[in-house]
């Protein structure tokens, strides 16, 4: 039963999620990273405990396997999880989606993210991209989604290589919530 409508998003809770998150994944946090990947799907995506963590695993397993690669050796496997995480958000949303897509367009994204250098797309639009098959809309309306995100992403800056290095984190969380709060205007 489709029970759940993702375009009806809480763009603080999204935000502080979303930055914890980042904390845990780029941390090597991998426990942690689930359990926040069980709390997003419990407050944003899943009615159920079962398919939250069905969801939750998925996601967590994509994030891992691709932190822990480089390059493209393992792509098919992350790509694999995230066909499954986005199967399940898709037949729990009230309006369903192309998860193939939505999987192909998140992975798309974090290569960007990784190899920026290798693509002729900037994470902005690999963002909006993304976010725009889950919600059937254009791109280009979420240009401002993807900007604020991809802002959010170049705080990190060297964080990605060393966990010491000073991010300011409530500025990191306020282009979040902005970039979420864009979104929200967008899909409404």
């Amino acid at each position: 039963m489709k029970s759940h409508d993702l375009r009806r998003l809480d763009p603080h809770a999204l935000a502080q999620l979303d930055a914890d998150m980042w904390v845990a994944y780029y941390n090597h946090r991998f426990a942690r990273l689930a359990w926040l990947l069980f709390k997003l799907n419990r407050s944003h995506f899943a009615p159920n405990v079962f398919t939250m963590f069905r969801a939750a695993y998925h996601s967590a397993m994509s994030a891992i396997i691709f932190r822990k690669t480089k390059g493209h050796e393992e792509n098919d496997k992350v790509l694999k999880h995230l066909i499954l995480f986005y199967k399940l958000l898709s037949a729990q949303n009230v309006e369903s989606f192309d998860y193939r897509r939505a999987a192909e367009l998140e992975l798309a994204w974090w290569m960007v993210d990784r190899y920026p250098e290798r693509y002729k797309t900037t994470r902005a639009v690999a963002l909006a991209e993304g976010m725009a098959a889950i919600y059937g809309v254009a791109p280009e309306h979420l240009r401002v989604y993807g900007e604020k995100r991809a802002a959010a992403m170049e705080l990190l800056g060297a964080y990605h290589y060393d966990v010491n290095t000073q991010v300011d984190w409530p500025k990191l969380r306020h282009l979040l919530e902005e970039s979420y709060e864009a979104l929200r205007s967008a899909v409404q």
